[in-house]
Protein backbone atom coordinates (compact mmCIF):
# COMPACT_ATOMS: atom_id res chain seq x y z
CA UNK A 1 0.00 0.00 0.00
CA UNK A 2 0.68 3.66 -0.51
CA UNK A 3 2.24 5.06 2.83
CA UNK A 4 1.52 8.78 1.54
CA UNK A 5 3.48 11.36 0.05
CA UNK A 6 3.69 15.06 -0.28
CA UNK A 7 2.60 17.49 -2.67
CA UNK A 8 4.08 21.36 -2.61
CA UNK A 9 2.41 24.74 -4.10
CA UNK A 10 5.44 24.14 -6.84
CA UNK A 11 3.94 20.62 -7.99
CA UNK A 12 0.23 22.17 -7.93
CA UNK A 13 1.51 25.38 -10.41
CA UNK A 14 3.69 22.89 -12.23
CA UNK A 15 1.12 20.72 -13.27
CA UNK A 16 -1.38 23.76 -13.95
CA UNK A 17 0.81 25.47 -16.24
CA UNK A 18 1.64 21.87 -18.36
CA UNK A 19 -2.23 21.31 -18.76
CA UNK A 20 -4.21 24.51 -17.47
CA UNK A 21 -7.40 23.41 -19.43
CA UNK A 22 -8.05 20.21 -17.46
CA UNK A 23 -6.43 21.26 -13.87
CA UNK A 24 -10.34 21.11 -12.60
CA UNK A 25 -10.08 16.97 -13.13
CA UNK A 26 -6.12 17.04 -11.61
CA UNK A 27 -6.31 14.30 -9.17
CA UNK A 28 -3.61 14.70 -6.06
CA UNK A 29 -2.22 11.40 -6.62
CA UNK A 30 -1.08 12.16 -9.58
CA UNK A 31 1.47 14.70 -8.56
CA UNK A 32 2.25 13.11 -5.30
CA UNK A 33 5.85 12.72 -4.16
CA UNK A 34 6.41 9.39 -2.69
CA UNK A 35 8.25 7.66 -1.20
CA UNK A 36 8.55 10.85 1.05
CA UNK A 37 12.09 12.13 2.34
CA UNK A 38 12.59 12.98 5.63
CA UNK A 39 14.62 13.13 8.64
CA UNK A 40 14.01 12.56 12.59
CA UNK A 41 14.47 15.11 15.26
CA UNK A 42 18.09 13.52 16.23
CA UNK A 43 19.38 14.62 12.33
CA UNK A 44 21.90 17.46 13.06
CA UNK A 45 21.54 21.13 10.71
CA UNK A 46 24.28 20.02 8.78
CA UNK A 47 22.84 16.71 7.65
CA UNK A 48 19.18 17.83 6.97
CA UNK A 49 20.78 20.64 4.64
CA UNK A 50 22.87 18.23 2.96
CA UNK A 51 19.82 15.77 2.19
CA UNK A 52 17.81 19.12 1.32
CA UNK A 53 20.82 20.03 -1.22
CA UNK A 54 20.88 16.42 -2.61
CA UNK A 55 17.34 16.29 -3.09
CA UNK A 56 16.45 19.58 -3.96
CA UNK A 57 13.59 20.21 -1.70
CA UNK A 58 12.71 23.39 0.61
CA UNK A 59 11.12 21.47 3.51
CA UNK A 60 11.93 18.34 4.74
CA UNK A 61 9.45 16.33 6.60
CA UNK A 62 10.72 15.59 10.92
CA UNK A 63 9.31 11.95 11.82
CA UNK A 64 9.75 9.84 15.08
CA UNK A 65 8.43 6.44 15.27
CA UNK A 66 6.76 6.80 11.82
CA UNK A 67 4.92 9.93 13.58
CA UNK A 68 4.54 13.32 11.75
CA UNK A 69 6.13 16.03 13.93
CA UNK A 70 6.92 18.59 12.19
CA UNK A 71 8.79 20.25 9.25
CA UNK A 72 12.36 21.51 8.71
CA UNK A 73 12.56 24.52 6.55
CA UNK A 74 15.40 26.21 4.49
CA UNK A 75 14.06 29.83 6.10
CA UNK A 76 14.84 27.17 9.61
CA UNK A 77 18.65 26.09 8.78
CA UNK A 78 19.08 29.73 7.89
CA UNK A 79 18.34 31.15 11.27
CA UNK A 80 19.85 28.13 13.21
CA UNK A 81 23.14 29.04 11.02
CA UNK A 82 22.81 32.44 12.23
CA UNK A 83 22.21 32.13 15.46
CA UNK A 84 25.04 29.80 15.36
CA UNK A 85 27.40 32.57 13.71
CA UNK A 86 26.22 35.06 16.12
CA UNK A 87 27.54 32.67 19.54
CA UNK A 88 30.66 31.98 17.59
CA UNK A 89 31.38 35.63 17.07
CA UNK A 90 30.59 36.73 19.96
CA UNK A 91 32.91 33.94 21.68
CA UNK A 92 35.27 35.68 19.50
CA UNK A 93 34.96 38.94 20.66
CA UNK A 94 35.50 37.88 24.28
CA UNK A 95 38.14 36.00 23.80
CA UNK A 96 39.97 38.88 21.94
CA UNK A 97 38.95 41.18 24.75
CA UNK A 98 40.67 38.82 27.54
CA UNK A 99 43.74 38.70 24.75
CA UNK A 100 43.72 42.53 24.38
CA UNK A 101 43.52 43.06 28.45
CA UNK A 102 46.25 40.67 29.28
CA UNK A 103 48.69 42.78 26.45
CA UNK A 104 47.64 45.54 28.47
CA UNK A 105 48.44 43.78 31.62
CA UNK A 106 52.18 42.57 29.92
CA UNK A 107 53.19 46.23 28.98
Amino acid sequence: GNNGGIVTTKDIVDEFYKNPYNFDKLKVGYIVKSPVVFTTPGCNIIEANDIMIEKNLRRLPVVLNKKFVGVLSQADLLNSIYSFLCDITKKVEGIKSKLERNEKRDD
